[in-house]
């Protein structure tokens, strides 16, 4: 009988690395039973197969696609193997904390909500068994600060963070909602946004975490918003990931993009639920706030499931994620873009070199994108990653957890 995770045959030496962070709305409607006192939950699937979201610990929620080559084969036999061959091999126990803080933009317009995610060190809480005690031992002493996509959209990096933690990356990870979306709202009325005052914006978080440099890490739009920081502030940058970043150099290249990102709901999707986000895209353009929003909301519930690669995993997006959605960030972010990014984005040979690049094999970007970053960026720390659409660290976390250990462990040898 064949054992398949994400399309990856496994063996003895691969056990410990089959599990997939998943959020706590994947145990909803799947059946449980109990494995040395553990819940195990799964569901069946089609054909010979079925999902699987296993939980070992609170707080730690782990799943697994397990698929048999036999069209018949007992379910739980074989997760009770599985999970019998993992228990001297699981994920280090770790404790992650998690604390907000809301920061005052530069010109006091915008209250910036923040939260940063730390592992305590041996010397805090060492009486906790469950605490990492070589937390210390990370392949960077510096932070990395996590910029979201969108735009338009609130953060939704906590996952990265505690994968990043958890890896024994750093020992601090900050992620913020942007300028305009989920809790980072005006105080005086419209949010006002521009590339100037997001540049401002990650500046005011960097000082007031105490942060003299960041391995900058950016997903989607977050890759652009990362490489105008970068540009505009280099010497606060240690070093920077893009993790399937929009490919643009300058605001001329995002109607390119768009394209792009239209053929791939296409093709994924299908036309009539394309049709759907055609009308709620025609909400967005209307100028009530209230029902532009509510247009923006419509459309994140549409494609949000074709990020994934397999749509059929997707959870429905939270309502507070959704709540922090806003239609105005997202055509104000896109103008600021077009207005203020007139000529290609040049980055200094200081952080060009010390940057990696990652795409899925499915991205909901295409091979024009993909090739404007192979100008750009050392060809050699561009990279595809198989079975994976927009968000590897769920999609394919191994590879990327394997890809960023390069990485970090290359910059960290450069410091010295």
């Amino acid at each position: 009988m064949q054992l398949i995770l994400q399309g990856k045959i496994l063996n003895p030496t691969s056990l410990n690395l089959l599990f997939t962070p998943r959020i706590p709305q994947m145990t909803m409607g799947l059946h449980v039973r109990h494995h040395g006192g553990m819940p195990v939950y799964h569901k069946e699937g089609g054909g010979a197969g079925c999902h699987s979201s296993i939980h070992f610990r609170p707080h730690q929620h782990l799943a697994a696609c397990v698929i048999s080559g036999d069209a018949e084969f007992d379910v739980n036999g074989l997760l009770d193997e599985l999970l019998d061959s993992v228990a001297d091999s699981r994920l280090p126990k770790v404790n992650v904390h998690m604390t907000t803080m809301d920061i005052h933009s530069e010109n006091k317009d915008v209250l910036l909500h923040t939260k940063s995610f730390t592992v305590p060190s041996s010397g805090q809480e060492s009486n906790n068994d469950d605490n990492m005690q070589d937390s210390l031992h990370v392949l960077t002493d510096k932070p990395i600060l996590l910029l979201h996509g969108g735009p338009g959209v609130p953060d939704y990096l906590e996952e990265m963070a505690q994968l990043l933690l958890t890896s024994k990356f750093c020992s601090q990870v900050v992620c913020f909602d942007q300028r305009g979306v989920g809790k980072s709202k005006s105080v005086k009325g419209i949010t006002k946004i521009s590339m100037k005052l997001m540049v401002s914006d990650i500046e005011c978080i960097r000082k007031a975490y105490g942060m003299e440099q960041v391995h900058l890490m950016g997903h989607s739009w977050g890759g652009a918003l990362a490489q105008y920081y970068a540009m505009n502030c280099p010497e606060r940058v240690a070093s920077m990931a893009l993790i399937s970043p929009t490919a643009l150099s300058q605001g001329s290249e995002w109607s390119t993009m768009e394209k792009e990102v239209f053929m791939f709901n296409v093709k994924k999707a299908g036309w009539i639920p394309f049709l759907k986000m055609g009308l709620t895209s025609l909400a967005m353009q209307v100028p009530s706030t209230s029902f532009a929003d509510f247009g923006a909301r419509e459309m994140m519930r549409l494609v949000m499931k074709n990020y994934y690669a397999d749509p059929a995993t997707a959870p429905d997006p939270t309502l507070a994620f959704l709540d922090g959605v806003s239609a105005h960030a997202c055509f104000e972010t896109k103008r600021a873009f077009l207005q203020d990014v007139s000529s290609p984005m040049m980055l200094p040979k200081s952080i060009s070199s010390r940057c990696l690049v990652t795409f899925g094999e499915r991205d909901i970007y295409g091979e024009q994108s993909k090739t404007l970053f192979s100008h750009r960026f050392d060809p050699n720390e561009i990279h595809l990653i198989s079975n994976s659409c927009h968000l590897p660290w769920i999609d394919q976390p191994d590879e990327l957890i394997r890809l960023l250990s390069n990485f970090y462990a290359t910059q960290k040898s450069s410091e010295k």
